[in-house]
């Protein structure tokens, strides 16, 4: 292997981690923001019983 396909092959390699992270990373964002917005519906759906028993 020539000293160009070795620097060639080591920079796609970081570049590859460099994905990866970001990858790991925006999954992570997305796991938290999908928490979120769960809690917020659970929130919602027990006012709406709350308001449903109340007008009873």
């Amino acid at each position: 292997m020539t000293e160009a396909e070795m620097l060639m092959e080591e920079k796609l390699r970081k570049k590859k981690e460099e994905e990866e992270e970001m990858w790991a990373e925006y999954l992570e964002q997305r796991k938290k923001q999908r928490a979120k917005e769960e809690e917020e519906l659970r929130k919602l759906k027990e006012r709406q019983v709350s308001n449903f028993e109340n007008a009873k």
